[in-house]
């Protein structure tokens, strides 16, 4: 070889690649978590691969390691060996993390590369992959060409399920999920998840029916779509007024608007396939939330009756401002084939009425489209016996005591007291109180938005009063909270009711527990003791004399007692009336 091709090494920089050496083998020293036998083995990979400091490995350097794990070592050790590259990566940025400017150089961001989950610098997140053998979900490629906003929503979820899902299988149900997802999403074109299409949502449970797994896996994956769309929603700085599911907690609704028994859940727009109809839908919905002082549930209510006029509208390929008399007389024919009461067939009609209010107001329509007064129907209110017969009250009582503690609490007030399971379910740690002679509760009423006050059996107090000092509850805090903390859900007290008297066969196991019919009860009771009708109207919280005559079952028995008092009397029974009629005519024609 000629001389001048020979190249002689610059003392110098042999000096200097013998620092850089020492550095990174300081540095490998300070990953006391890793073995020194294994440090020892991964130094001259990371020296052969140009690394100087250990925060200089990544994904790709990861994969060659892997390789060269095969190669260098027998198949039980290759995992460790891997393990263990991981860790000291991940050691070195936690480390670097303790001054300032490391914290702000591996600050959690959204980047346009390749993230691996097992080296995102926030400690809490990557620890949970630490140990995970199925790598197939800790990958995500973000360079893709596609929508930045839909990239950023995946990474933010990414973030906030690692973070919030216990279990390791929750992690990757959700993360094989969010992968189907963002594969459609890139296919679809889908500029962002909250503006899915009720269309896109149906592909993507087609896309996941086509992985292996069970059914409730499948479920599992798909709900990964509500979780991202509400997490979003309620962690933006401004409302998504734009999304097509809107989370009511976010709406700072005021707390008597709401029944905490039954909470804010969601409005739902997605299924209007016309977007014209959608957006106006959307104004309305907000100026309802915004605006009027309707509760939460009246609201969801109107929601759902424009949703089901909307999707008539959808199959008839017309907006709202395109209606016409002729048309709305189809629309009315098919609420008649449903064959709905009186009450509810107005309630919808009044419902889309004052939808086109709003938008004759707003200046979006140019007149109202029908007459609202040729629809409605005459209401009478029909009265339904639903009161507990007395034999199942009694089996329920007599095994009570093999019930959880809360669901026996939970049943006296509603067998005792006739409350409405959504006023048991809020009751507070200030609901009791003494005056001396008698005792009384304070309820907040969901329904009417206003507290009432009135006696209860003096036993109930006592119970009461033990229970809540055994648990140490405060006056503002809920006497059966839900896990959370916050008040027992309405649905829970119900199934649990359920199971329950089936577990224990009430009534042969064919006893279908309904809270709402223990009101009937205790009206009933009252009544048929002499109780006024107003008083009984004023116990049960009702506006109206006409509704609480709603709730007195056993009306046609009251009758037929009454008739049997009246015509035991010698007097009043048919033949004497008839004498009596006979002979005042004798006289008279005398």
């Amino acid at each position: 070889m000629p001389a001048y091709q020979l190249h002689i090494a610059d003392p110098q920089e042999i000096r200097q690649e013998e620092q850089r050496r020492k550095e990174l083998r300081d540095e490998l020293e300070k990953c006391t978590q890793v073995n020194g036998t294994f440090r020892n083995k991964i130094y001259p990979f990371l020296v052969s691969s140009g690394i100087e400091h250990l925060t200089e490995i990544d994904y790709p350097l990861r994969i060659q390691f892997k390789d060269f794990a095969k190669k260098s070592f027998l198949q039980k050790k290759q995992n460790i060996m891997i393990n263990a590259f991981d860790r000291i990566r991940q050691q070195a940025v936690w480390e670097e993390q303790k001054t300032l400017a490391g914290r702000e150089k591996y600050k959690l961001r959204y980047e346009n590369a390749l993230i691996f989950l097992k080296y995102l610098p926030d400690q809490e997140i990557a620890e949970k992959y630490t140990i995970a053998r199925d790598e197939s979900n800790l990958v995500w490629d973000f360079r893709i060409a596609c929508s930045e906003k839909m990239k950023q929503q995946v990474f933010r979820a990414i973030c906030s399920l690692s973070r919030e899902k216990k279990s390791s299988w929750e992690r990757n149900m959700s993360l094989t999920g969010l992968r189907c997802l963002y594969q459609l999403c890139i296919r679809a074109e889908i500029d962002d998840i909250e503006h899915m299409e009720l269309e896109e949502k149906e592909r993507f449970a087609q896309e996941l029916r086509r992985l292996p797994g069970s059914e409730n896996s499948r479920k599992s994956m798909f709900g990964i779509l509500a979780w991202i769309q509400r997490h979003e929603f309620l962690s933006a700085k401004e409302i998504h007024w734009q999304a097509n599911v809107w989370y009511l907690e976010r709406l700072h609704i005021a707390g008597e608007r709401i029944n905490e028994s039954n909470p804010a859940g969601c409005l739902i727009f997605e299924d209007v396939k016309n977007r014209e109809n959608r957006e106006l839908l959307k104004r309305y919905m907000k100026y309802l939330i915004a605006v009027s002082d309707l509760s939460v549930s009246n609201i969801r209510g109107k929601s759902m009756y424009l949703r089901n006029y909307l999707k008539f509208l959808d199959g008839e390929k017309l907006t709202v401002r395109e209606l016409t008399r002729e048309i709305f007389e189809i629309y009315i024919n098919q609420m008649l084939d449903k064959e709905l009461e009186p009450k509810s067939f107005n309630t919808e009609l009044l419902a889309v009425t004052q939808f086109y209010n709003f938008l004759l107001v707003r200046g979006e329509v140019s007149h109202m489209p029908y007459q609202p007064n040729d629809y409605i129907q005459k209401s009478l209110e029909i009265h339904h016996d639903r009161s507990v017969e007395a034999d199942i009250s009694e089996e329920i009582i007599s095994k009570l005591r093999y019930f959880p503690e809360h669901l026996r609490l939970m049943y006296l007030h509603l067998w005792g007291i006739g409350l409405r399971a959504s006023e048991v379910c809020t009751l507070k740690g200030d609901a009791y109180e003494w005056d001396g002679r008698d005792a009384w509760i304070k309820v907040w009423q969901p329904k009417m938005r206003k507290y009432k006050r009135v006696p209860i059996p003096e036993m109930l107090y006592r119970l009461m009063k033990v229970y809540i000092k055994k648990y140490d509850i405060g006056a503002d805090e809920y006497l059966f909270p839900n896990s959370k903390g916050g008040a027992f859900r309405y649905g829970t007290l119900r199934s649990q009711m359920l199971r329950y008297c089936e577990e224990k066969q009430i009534h042969g196991g064919e006893y279908i527990f309904r809270s709402h019919d223990y009101r009937h009860n205790v009206a009933t009771e009252f009544y048929d003791n002499g109780v006024p009708l107003s008083s009984v109207r004023d116990y049960h919280g009702h506006t109206y004399d006409e509704m609480t005559l709603q709730y007195v079952d056993h009306m046609p028995e009251r009758v037929e007692k009454a008739a049997d008092a009246v015509f035991r009397n010698p007097e009043n029974n048919l033949a004497a009336g008839l004498l009596k009629t006979m002979n005042k005519g004798k006289n008279m024609n005398r």
